[in-house]
């Protein structure tokens, strides 16, 4: 059923319109919700699940999920992290590989690394996860890799190679000196030790409305304006009244769009 990769990753191809029972019964054993606290389980289990309604398929399940699991000389232990993939083509006919869903539990510089260590543990972070999608995009020749990333890890994904537009020929998105200043901010606000999440929203929100916005997908759509998310207690702490900058502040829960491309890596 599983289907070992590299010493720790192991995928899980999805052959038909659904999950096959003895796939979805070891899906359902997974602990999805420490992988991607603090994004909500229900939307963890429809990326990578499916979703149903009176036995219609609205949403088909991702197609392959690559899991991480920490080893100790060769043997699985602890599930680390989770990646949900399909493999779609654009309106261009280019293929590209698109990541559903990706989350790792990280315990870098905790009690609990250092005790791995001693006993001789494995452990591959998120980045490796990236990385080996990134050498199958290559060996499979996709033209590139998209995926939504929360905003307190842009920064990440930015150094790492990501980039906000599908076309990298745009001088204005491809120019490093451009966004590093950008991304600086950001970074500088999501590093702040402060325990209300609220107020880090608050802070970058202005920065995310100026410059990171336009690349929600959806950002620039006129539909269900007046009916998105019609009360939020975020309205009020941001002072939010019109319906265009509220359904602006919904997108943000679905993640800023970044591709990957191997040609500019």
């Amino acid at each position: 059923m599983l289907r070992q990769v590299t010493p720790q990753f192991y995928v899980l191809t999805r052959k038909g319109e659904k999950w096959s029972p003895d796939k979805l019964a070891f899906l359902r054993k997974c602990n999805l919700k420490d992988l991607f606290h603090p994004i909500p389980t229900d939307f963890v289990y429809d990326s990578i699940r499916g979703y149903y309604y009176e036995e219609q398929c609205v949403t088909l399940p991702c197609k392959m999920v690559m899991l991480n699991f920490d080893t100790i000389h060769g043997a699985r232990q602890t599930l680390r992290g989770i990646v949900g993939v399909d493999f779609k083509v654009d309106d261009k006919q280019r293929t590209y590989i698109y990541i559903r869903i990706i989350g790792c539990k990280s315990i870098t510089n905790t009690p609990a690394a250092r005790a791995k260590k001693r006993n001789n543990v494995v452990m591959q972070t998120g980045r490796d996860m990236l990385e080996w999608w990134q050498r199958f995009a290559l060996q499979g020749n996709f033209q590139y890799i998209k995926l939504n990333g929360m905003e307190d890890v842009l920064g990440f994904y930015w150094k790492l190679g990501w980039r906000f537009n599908r076309y990298p020929t745009i001088k204005n998105t491809a120019n490093h000196e451009f966004w590093n200043s950008r991304i600086a901010l950001l970074n500088k606000i999501n590093k702040l030790k402060i325990a209300d999440p609220c107020w880090i929203e608050k802070l970058r929100s202005g920065i995310l409305t100026k410059y990171f916005d336009r690349f929600l997908e959806g950002y620039y759509s006129d539909t269900k304006l007046g009916t998105y998310r019609e009360k939020d207690d975020l309205y009020d702490i941001y002072g939010i009244k019109g319906t265009r900058t509220r359904h602006h502040l919904g997108l943000r829960y679905h993640g800023y769009t970044m591709f990957w491309f191997p040609l500019e890596n």
